[in-house]
C-alpha cells in the first residue's frame, strides 16, 4: 500500500481533472434522479463559492475500494471516511450480477464460489478494524471519524446525499471556518 499512499499524496498536490478508474459499476440515471443531482450539485457549488470567496482553493479526491482501511498511512490521508455496508447475501448478489471485471491483464470472471470462499472472508479480514469501529466494538485499532452507510437501509440516492452532506459539513467546519487549503 505504500505506492497507493504516495499516489494519494501526489493527487492532493497536482490533481488531474476527471480522473476516473476503469473498473466501476454502472449506475443508471434512474438510480439518482436528476432533481436530486441538481440539489446536491447546488450544495457543493455553494460550499465551493464560500471557500473561493475566502481565497481558499478546494481539491477533492474521491477514493473507492474495499481495502481503503487496511493501511493506517492511507487512512490518515483520508479527511472524510465512509464505509458502505451490506449483508453477505446482498454483496454476493451484487458480485454475481456483474459479468466480470476489467483488469490490466484483460477480463476476469469469478469462478464458482469465489465470492463466498475467497472474496468475502478477505473482506472481513481486511476490514476488521473498520467493521469493529462501526459496530462500536472495543478495539485498539479504531478508525476515527468513520461513517457507516448501510445499503440495506438506504438507497443509492440517500447514500450519495449523506456523503455529500458530510463532505460539505467537513469542509465548512474545517476549511471555510478554519481557514486553510485542504484536500477533502
Amino acid at each position: 500500500m505504500p505506492a497507493f499512499s504516495r499516489t494519494l499524496t501526489s493527487l492532493s498536490l497536482d490533481i488531474p481533472t476527471n480522473l476516473i478508474g476503469k473498473n466501476r459499476p454502472t449506475i443508471s440515471d434512474s438510480d439518482v434522479p436528476a432533481s436530486h443531482i441538481l440539489l446536491l450539485t447546488s450544495k457543493i457549488r455553494t460550499m465551493h463559492e464560500s471557500a473561493k470567496g475566502k481565497g481558499i482553493k478546494l481539491k477533492f479526491v474521491l477514493v473507492d475500494g474495499f481495502l481503503l482501511y487496511v493501511d493506517r498511512e492511507v487512512v490518515n490521508k483520508l479527511d472524510v471516511r465512509f464505509l458502505m455496508k451490506a449483508s453477505f447475501e446482498t454483496l454476493r448478489r451484487r458480485r454475481e450480477d456483474r459479468s466480470g471485471y476489467v483488469t490490466d491483464a484483460g477480463f476476469w470472471k469469478d469462478p464458482p464460489n469465489y465470492f463466498a470462499e475467497i472474496v468475502y472472508p478477505a473482506y472481513l479480514t481486511f476490514n476488521r478494524s473498520a467493521l469493529d469501529t462501526l459496530e462500536k466494538a472495543e478495539t485498539h485499532d479504531r478508525i476515527e471519524g468513520l461513517i457507516g452507510l448501510d445499503s440495506e437501509e438506504l438507497d443509492i440516492a440517500s447514500m450519495v446525499e449523506a456523503a455529500v452532506d458530510r463532505i460539505v459539513e467537513h469542509v465548512e467546519n474545517t476549511v471555510v471556518d478554519g481557514g486553510s487549503e485542504i484536500t477533502a
